[in-house]
């Protein structure tokens, strides 16, 4: 019999920061995400692409996505209400974010497929799962 390998796949780490958006992926212009908020929507955008970001190198284009992510689930927060929210453990749940996630792996796709950046099997996986929009 023929057994199957389990392909282990490691986390990739980024570095993404403020003056990287404001910077690189803003050249100098002013964005959606002001200073303040930036790291929050940074590890949204983080804990959605990179699970499923796959080889090394291309930092910078990683990056660039995930500050597109992060500029969409700002300005989708921004214009839709809160259905939860945490006081003292700050947890705060926004409506949609289902269809949040679909389209931040839309953008992952669109900038990292080309480069071989992305592991497609847990996108295809996420969709056919009953969450795509």
């Amino acid at each position: 019999k023929r057994q199957r390998q389990k392909t282990v796949m490691t986390m990739r780490k980024s570095s993404i920061t403020y003056d990287f958006y404001y910077a690189d992926y803003l050249g100098g212009r002013e964005g959606l995400i002001p200073r303040s908020e930036f790291d929050g929507w940074a590890r949204c955008a983080e804990d959605r692409i990179l699970p499923y970001v796959t080889g090394e190198g291309h930092d910078d284009e990683v990056n660039r996505a995930l500050c597109e992510a992060a500029e969409y689930l700002c300005s989708a927060a921004k214009h839709r209400g809160i259905n939860s929210e945490t006081i003292d453990g700050y947890r705060v749940d926004y409506a949609g974010g289902v269809h949040d996630t679909a389209e931040v792996l839309r953008i992952a796709a669109e900038r990292l497929s080309p480069l071989g950046l992305l592991y497609m099997g847990g996108v295809i996986a996420y969709q056919l799962g009953g969450n795509a929009v």
